[in-house]
Formats: C-alpha cells, sequence, structure tokens
C-alpha cells in the first residue's frame, strides 16, 4: 500500500535528495484514516486488499500529486455499497479543495449524484449538455435514450467517390489504370513494347514476383510482415541445385523437391516462435531471419554453382500462347487465394484477426493457431516462387532472391494491402507485380533513367496508402 500511495507523489517523500521512509509511511498512515481504508497497515500488498479498498487507495494517492484537474474512469464499477459511498465522498471533497473532477460512467444515477453538468456522448459525440435542474437521473436516461436520433441528424454526409475508395474494389481499378496507362505510352513510343516476346518476358517475371507476394499478402492480412522472403528465395534455389540436376534422375531429384518445401515450412515455423511464441516485433524477427537465412545460403554456397536440369528449366519456361504456363498458374492461384479469403473460415479468421485481435478472440479464434497457417503458408508460396525463379536464373545463387524482400512489399501496398492488417487481395497483389515488372520495363523502352522508375512506384505506392487512409477517414467519421 505505501509503495502504491507515494509513487504518485514521489516529490513531497523526499530528503536529501533520497526517498524518506518515514514521510512514505507517515502520508500512508494519514490517506488510510482520512479514506477509511480496511487494511492491516502500509505495507500490506495491495494485492490482498478487496477491490473497493484497491480503488480508494488509488483515489487517494492522487490529490497527493494535486493535480488541476482530475479524471475517474467509471470509479466504482465492480465495488460494494459501502465503499462505494466512501469512494462519492472522496471525490466531493476533492471537488471542493478546488480540483475540477471528471466523472465518465455509464451508471446515470451515479452521474446524477455527483455532477453539476453532464455530457451525454454517443459515438465520440457529445449529443446533449445537462446544467442545473437538468442533472437528474431520469434526464440523464431520455437524454440517452435519444442519442441514436440524435447522431443520424448529425451525421456527415460522405461523398460517392469516398464511399467508393473505402471499398476493396478501388485498389483494384487504380492498380489496373497504372498498368494500362503506362504501357499505352511505352507502346505508342516503342512499338516492340507490346511485342509478344516483350509481353512474355514480363509476365514470367511477374509470376515470381506475385507468387512471394502472394504469401506477403497473406502474412500482413492478420498484421504481420516478412523480411526474410528474399534470402529464403535464394536458400531454396541453392536446395534445388544440390538434387535438381541432370546426371541425378527422377529418383535423385524427388527428395530435393520435398527438401525444397520441408526447409521453407521450417522457417515459417520459427519466424511464428519467434513473432507469437517470443513475443518479437515481426520485423525484428524477420530481420534476424533474413540474416540467418542468408548465412546458410552462402555457406552452402559460396559461389553461383550447380546448373538446374535443363528438362525442369525447360518446363518452367512453357508457353501456351504468349503466356507462361507460370503467369497463367499464379493468375489462377489468385482467384483461388481471393475466394478462400471471403468464403472459407480460414480466410474469414485470418482477415478477423487483422482487423481486431480482441473480437476475434473472443468470437473463439485462437490466435495461435490461426497465424500458424499463414507463416506456413507463406513460406510455401515463397518456395514456389522460387521454383518458378530457377527458370531465370537456372543456378544455385543464395542472393538470387534478395530484391523480391521489398519488391512483394510494395506489391501488396500497390495492391491495396493495409499494414495493420485485416485488409487486402491477392488478385490486387497480383496486378501490383504487373505493375512493378511493367516499371521496370517502361524505363528500358522509354529510355529514362534508373530514377524514374524508383519515383514512379513511390508515387503510386504513396497515392494508394494516401487514398485507403483519407477514404476509411471519412467513412469512419460519418
Amino acid at each position: 500500500m505505501r509503495e502504491n500511495f507515494s509513487i504518485r507523489s514521489p516529490r513531497q517523500d523526499v530528503r536529501a535528495g533520497l526517498i524518506s521512509g518515514r514521510s512514505e509511511a507517515r502520508c500512508t498512515r494519514e490517506a488510510i484514516a482520512q479514506f477509511a481504508v480496511k487494511t492491516p497497515g502500509g505495507e500490506t500488498p495491495i494485492g490482498s486488499l478487496s477491490g473497493g479498498n484497491q480503488q480508494k487507495v488509488v483515489l487517494s494517492s492522487v490529490p497527493a500529486s494535486k493535480p488541476r484537474v482530475l479524471l475517474v474512469d467509471e470509479p466504482t464499477q465492480g465495488v460494494d455499497v459501502g465503499a462505494r459511498a466512501e469512494i462519492y465522498r472522496n471525490l466531493r471533497e476533492t471537488a471542493r479543495s478546488g480540483v475540477a473532477v471528471i466523472v465518465v460512467s455509464s451508471d446515470a444515477q451515479e452521474v446524477a449524484g455527483l455532477s453539476d453538468h453532464v455530457a451525454v456522448f454517443s459515438r465520440g459525440r457529445v449529443v446533449d449538455m445537462l446544467s442545473g435542474d437538468r442533472v437528474s437521473e431520469d434526464e440523464i436516461t431520455a437524454s440517452v435514450l435519444k442519442s441514436t436520433e440524435s447522431r443520424d441528424r448529425r451525421r456527415k454526409t460522405v461523398g460517392a467517390f469516398w464511399k467508393w475508395a473505402s471499398g476493396n474494389v478501388a485498389p483494384l481499378v487504380m492498380a489496373a489504370a497504372a498498368i494500362l496507362l503506362p504501357g499505352a505510352v511505352a507502346g505508342t513510343w516503342n512499338p516492340f513494347y507490346v511485342s509478344p516476346r516483350s509481353l512474355s518476358g514480363m509476365m514470367t517475371f511477374a509470376a515470381t514476383l506475385a507468387l512471394v507476394a502472394y504469401g506477403q499478402q497473406l502474412l500482413m492480412m492478420v498484421g504481420g510482415i516478412d523480411l526474410s522472403v528474399g534470402p529464403l528465395m535464394g536458400l531454396v534455389q541453392v536446395v534445388a541445385s544440390f538434387f535438381l540436376l541432370k546426371d541425378v534422375g527422377l529418383g535423385g531429384q524427388l527428395p530435393g523437391w520435398a527438401l525444397m518445401l520441408l526447409v521453407a515450412a521450417g522457417v515459417g515455423v520459427v519466424n511464428w516462435v519467434l513473432v507469437e511464441g517470443l513475443r518479437m516485433h515481426p520485423m525484428v524477427a524477420t530481420l534476424a531471419t533474413f540474416m540467418a537465412v542468408q548465412a546458410v545460403s552462402l555457406i552452402l554456397r559460396p559461389t553461383p554453382q550447380g546448373m538446374i536440369d535443363g528438362a525442369i528449366m525447360k518446363a518452367l519456361g512453357t508457353r501456351i500462347g504468349i503466356f507462361p504456363v507460370t503467369f497463367l498458374g499464379a493468375a489462377a492461384l489468385a482467384v483461388i487465394l481471393e475466394f478462400a479469403l471471403y468464403r472459407r473460415a480460414l480466410g474469414v479468421s485470418l482477415r478477423g484477426l487483422g482487423s481486431r485481435p480482441e473480437a476475434a478472440r473472443t468470437a473463439g479464434i485462437r490466435q495461435l493457431r490461426a497465424r500458424l497457417p499463414a507463416y506456413v503458408g507463406r513460406s510455401v508460396l515463397t518456395a514456389v516462387a522460387a521454383i518458378t525463379m530457377m527458370g531465370q536464373v537456372g543456378i544455385g545463387d543464395p542472393r538470387a532472391g534478395i530484391t523480391y524482400t521489398l519488391g512483394s512489399i510494395a506489391a501488396v501496398v500497390i495492391g491495396g494491402a493495409s499494414l495493420f492488417g485485416g485488409r487486402g487481395s491477392f488478385i490486387g497483389a497480383l496486378l501490383g507485380a504487373i505493375f512493378i515488372v511493367q516499371v521496370n520495363s517502361v524505363t528500358v523502352f522509354l529510355r529514362l533513367s534508373q530514377e524514374w522508375r524508383q519515383y514512379l512506384l513511390g508515387f503510386l505506392i504513396l497515392a494508394a496508402v494516401a487514398l485507403c487512409s483519407k477514404s476509411r477517414e471519412k467513412v469512419v467519421q460519418a
């Protein structure tokens, strides 16, 4: 009790620069007597007191700090009748001493008995002010019952554009427009930009970026982020360079395929343990994994070695018309994941965890168990992206996937994902990946410097985030 009482006003107990135990004990005894705290003494552990007496200790310690304004939130919630009367008396004495006391309470009788002026709030707005004779339980109750009607009359109207911008379709339309506009300009300037070879090449690179972006989107949906995807792609590539060789044969290659997926899933589990088990921040945990995975890759392959089997390279480069099979697969997977996100229980759970974790917990969703599929799924999708990257690299290069870390984050943000979780789209991530690859190609065809690529990407990311934040703010305020 003594420590809980004196912690809010340590200066009055300081003697020659040190806390005086005698002064603390004296002030505590005076507070126990003044506020009628039922306790054997000042050294009693505060956790052993009843709830009402604990609250009286807290209230008794506040005036000692000599505040100008005292804000108390539900001061008598969960206490017995006797303690409630003591708390009321303490609050009145505090107000008579010249302190402005603000009481926040859902008990109309309590508010009426304590207050000189009453403000009735609804959804963050004052809907009625009561003073003088109007401060009564009946008047307060009547104002509360009318609050919904008053709030509706004062509701701000939101323009159709902002309503549309706050929805899930707006980021997709923005990303699609961002793809078409530079593409039209580049195609007009240089006809080779829209040649089958050029378009197929862009779709090949977009497929790889889209797949790793799906994994990033899956994790960002629950409020996470992964900085280790790039090194993980390199590690999967390195593992492949030991097994997927021409002279090994199918029997020797099968363990390699299994090991690639197991290694990726293992990294996902490690990240899950660090973030969910050890409560580390996702950026800190995955940054540590970034360095560890990169170190393992460099130990296994200090320099690029191990040519991938040509048959596998040829299969990964298969096209149907101008469309690479990898791109068609990535597009089909985006549709499947989008459907699961909104129409399957796991998808709803992930969106709920990202939007309102406490509400999701109340609804029976176990956060640790629900977030594990997000981490493992992210790693498996990253491994799939690394497999498609083999068709472009063709050798065990531990640094091959480094650039995909920031690229995957940019793709999902451009596609409408929220960094705080709960919002995103796999189709949007696909469009974001296409846009990023297209920007890289446009700058070459238009003979622009590399700075323009950064300008275009940075501008669209800022525009996407600003539009999303502003539209959601306007809709929530209304």
